[in-house]
């Protein structure tokens, strides 16, 4: 049987996500000690214990990712536009690129993952205190996430929506790349997450992207076929 790019892709995102359920599992029960400024417990306290005291608390960088962060969520939003002008122009919804719904698709992904991680199932907190000395909700870390999912996504979506704007598409992912990656160095490097947190936001992040090319790549196998 035939190693096709899509099987490819979906065994990446199971793989992925399977690395990440492993994570939580070791959080959960391995080395569990009370670390955090708060006394709250967290997993794999050794080496997130270790890494929290050698980077510290950089506001610098805290600060940068947090623009950073909102950099992301305009370049969502941007692609997010283009599906409502596409809606608009063609006049009926199910004539919008079907690549636009499975995009949309994976961002609802990235927000109700965010949303269950912060308000349900809380893995661990910070280890430092932000606004106002109250504990937060920190892993998988949602800047992470968002950094791996968006532009991730635009560096498939760019050629597929500008096919002929070359300098255009280019641009475009030269400039998702330096998103994703600043972010995810920033956000490490800015010590307000455990280096778990960081490691789950790519895991998680990895898995729900992976999915998505895997989902667009067989829309274009289809095309090609009818």
């Amino acid at each position: 049987m035939k190693l096709t790019k899509r099987k490819i892709a979906f065994c990446l995102s199971g793989a992925f996500l399977l690395c990440f359920l492993i994570l939580i599992l070791l959080l959960t029960f391995l080395d569990v000690r009370p670390i955090g400024p708060d006394l709250g417990a967290v997993g794999l306290a050794g080496a997130n214990g270790w890494f929290a005291t050698k980077i510290g608390h950089r506001e610098t960088w805290e600060r940068l990712t947090e623009v950073l962060g909102y950099l992301l969520l305009l370049e969502a939003a941007f692609f997010a536009g283009v599906g409502f002008f596409q809606w608009i122009r063609r006049k009926r919804l199910s004539a919008v690129d079907r690549e636009m719904f499975f995009l949309a698709g994976l961002y609802v992904l990235t927000l109700l993952s965010y949303l269950f991680f912060d308000r349900i199932l809380v893995i661990n907190c910070r280890p430092v205190l932000l606004d106002g000395e109250l504990p937060q909700a920190s892993f998988p870390s949602s800047h992470v996430l968002l950094s791996v999912c968006v532009p991730c996504s635009a560096i498939a979506m760019l050629p597929r929506l500008f096919a002929d704007k070359p300098r255009l598409v280019l641009g475009g992912r030269i400039v998702s790349v330096l998103l994703a990656v600043i972010t995810v160095a920033g956000r490490f490097l800015s010590g307000v997450h455990w280096f778990t947190d960081i490691l789950g936001g790519l895991l998680l992040g990895g898995g729900l992207t992976a999915l998505f090319y895997a989902l667009i790549m067989q829309e274009k196998t289809d095309a090609h076929t009818a």
